[in-house]
């Protein structure tokens, strides 16, 4: 896939002779001598946590059974892991033997 130098919109190849690819958006216009070959290589990015491990559940502790232990006390927080119309998914560590679990009822 090419991309147009003049406003970042995608080359279609001109139908009619094959010779070309064009922007549909400006009148840029790429010539095609013989075959052309991109090959790139999909570069993974490191994932970086939004918190650190040790910050994760330093919030609040609530009165929620753990379901390995069944401790009473666990840690929670909550973040929007689905579609903004959804209700947040709340996650949990037992303050106990520190197992971990959600709840995205």
């Amino acid at each position: 896939m090419l991309f147009c130098p003049n406003c970042a919109n995608v080359l279609l190849i001109d139908k009619a002779g094959n010779t070309q690819f064009f922007c549909r958006t400006c009148p840029y216009h790429y010539e095609l001598n013989g075959q052309v070959v991109y090959k790139l290589q999909k570069q993974d990015k490191e994932i970086k946590p939004l918190l650190a491990e040790n910050q994760m559940f330093d919030g609040q502790k609530i009165n929620e059974e753990c379901p390995k232990c069944s401790h009473s006390i666990a840690y929670c927080i909550m973040f929007q892991t689905r579609s903004s119309d959804e209700p947040m998914t709340r996650f949990f560590m037992c303050e106990e033997c520190k197992y971990r679990w959600k709840n995205d009822q």
